[in-house]
């Protein structure tokens, strides 16, 4: 989580917030630098290992002189309260730690992101071609998908024909990786699709505090912008009871997860008018980790139903979950060896959890990943069951199911192409 919304901060007992470390090597010695995911804070900041034991105590509970006693009885070492205290000065300098220094960070990129005519691209690096990064070259680079050895092998689609087409599943991954699987997905879609707004429940990957979060901000990709069906969001943020649908909107400034599919739909429908409604969809993980079922949540049920019901009263909508799959190896955080037997393992488990998927039953779905405690890491859980519980579609069908894998790195990720009727 970026930050919470909840906490009162103290500055006698110092929270630290949630920061990605990295682990570094620096002439023998081993040390962290923390990063901030919502670049709100500056730069990246280094500590030491004995730093990084001091910051297990930065939870809000622990005063200085406590921190010192018990870093002493942790590792023998003494260290005098003052430094601790010029770390706390320095990591709230900083924007690392919660406190009105950061809140003020916050309440101005807060204020610079809405102010802003439309949501920036953001992600180009992970889908501008490599040998050519411009977007003049963005088209040809994109047809190619359809001719790879993965792709389809069929022409890139002229155009989109009518057709009933009601959902989609296409990937976020990176074009350089999925590229083909995309082709699979929008090449499904242009093959049926009668829709004038798309639905795009995209990952959260910071996972902010509200579960479902919007904008009325057109997503610009180097195409072009996609326009945001604004009527839509604002119906769909006041049907639902369970949260402020705009509280947590600065997340859609970094994330990409939507961006890849309005770049694919801007380029799919050229000169087409078409509209989007981004969603960000944030974690269901407590329900993965008590065995609860999300779907008896009021809050999903609630955002289900509101957005069940805007899209019966508008017509001619597509949703599209911007989703990958399993998030399994080093990189990710499991300590096993990534083996051709635990590919076989990864795919056989993700075919069987995509076949509730194209039953479209929601819950099944969530079920068969909380029952094996989500270990594949499913990167889409909470947009995927969002969007079947959502749809009026009665059925699915799997048209691309693929992966990255690198072995020597201990690094998969799989992701999917559906459609659903």
């Amino acid at each position: 989580m970026g930050y919470n919304r909840e906490v009162k901060s103290d500055p006698e007992k110092p929270l630290l917030r949630h920061v990605e470390p990295i682990a570094r090597e620096h002439k023998g010695q081993r040390f962290l630098i923390l990063t901030d995911p919502l670049r709100l804070a500056e730069g990246a900041y280094p500590v030491t290992l004995y730093g990084a034991v001091l910051l297990q105590m930065f939870d809000g509970r622990h005063t200085p002189a406590e921190m010192r006693e018990e870093f002493r009885r942790a590792t023998g070492r003494d260290v005098p309260e003052e430094e601790i205290r010029t770390l706390i000065r320095d990591l709230d300098a900083a924007g690392f730690l919660e406190g009105e220094n950061f809140r003020g960070r916050l309440k101005k990129a807060v204020g610079e992101f809405r102010a802003a005519p439309v949501r920036p691209a953001w992600s180009e690096g992970a889908y501008l071609p490599p040998d050519n990064p411009k977007a003049e070259a963005l088209p040809g680079y994109l047809e190619s998908f359809w001719s790879h050895e993965q792709g389809p092998g069929k022409e890139p689609p002229k155009s989109v024909r009518k057709g009933a087409v009601k959902a989609l599943l296409a990937p976020h991954i990176d074009l350089h990786r999925g590229g083909p699987c995309y082709a699979h997905a929008y090449g499904a879609l242009a093959k049926g699709c009668a829709a004038d707004t798309f639905v795009i429940l995209g990952v959260a990957h910071k996972s902010p505090p509200t579960l479902y979060t919007a904008t009325k901000k057109a997503y610009d990709t180097p195409l072009g912008a996609a326009p945001v069906d604004t009527d839509f969001v604002d119906e769909l943020a006041s049907r639902w009871k369970g949260g402020d649908l705009f509280a947590d909107e600065i997340y859609h400034r970094d994330e990409h997860s939507i961006e890849f599919q309005a770049l694919l739909l801007r380029w799919l429908f050229r000169d087409r008018p078409f509209r989007i409604v981004p969603i960000l969809c944030s974690s269901m993980h407590e329900h993965v980790l008590k065995g609860t079922d999300p779907l008896k949540d009021p809050q999903v049920a609630g955002f289900v139903d509101a957005l069940r019901r805007t899209v019966e009263k508008r017509g001619n909508v597509v949703m599209i979950g911007a989703v990958d799959l399993a998030h399994v190896g080093a990189k990710f955080g499991d300590r096993d060896p990534v083996t051709p037997e635990l590919l076989k393992t990864i795919e056989r488990e993700d075919l069987a959890s995509l076949e509730h998927a194209a039953a479209v039953d929601a819950g099944g779905w969530f079920k068969s990943v909380s029952d094996v405690k989500d270990w594949r890491k499913i990167c889409g859980l909470s947009a995927i069951t969002t969007l079947l519980a959502a749809t009026d579609a009665t059925k699915g069908r799997l048209v691309k199911y693929d992966r990255f894998a690198d072995m020597e790195n201990h690094e998969v990720v799989s992701y999917t192409a559906m459609e659903f009727r």
